[in-house]
């Protein structure tokens, strides 16, 4: 999506993905690469957002680390 001046007034959650994966704390490489391959998303994933036991970010993990 090319940002053009009109949007400078949009609000943000208007260009925010929804469609995204997240990896638990706990999960092993292996673990987490079989999770990845049965998730069906539409787009190319560029991070992944790894969560604690309460859903709180704990980290982001570039796809070329895994």
């Amino acid at each position: 999506m090319a940002l053009e001046i009109r949007n400078l007034d949009d609000l943000i959650v208007r260009h925010v993905h929804r469609d995204f994966t997240t990896l638990h704390v706990d999960q092993t490489v292996g673990e987490a690469l079989a999770s990845i391959r049965s998730s069906n998303l539409a787009q190319k994933i560029v991070y992944f957002y790894v969560t604690d036991g309460q859903d709180h970010l704990v980290g982001v993990v570039p796809t070329r680390r895994l």
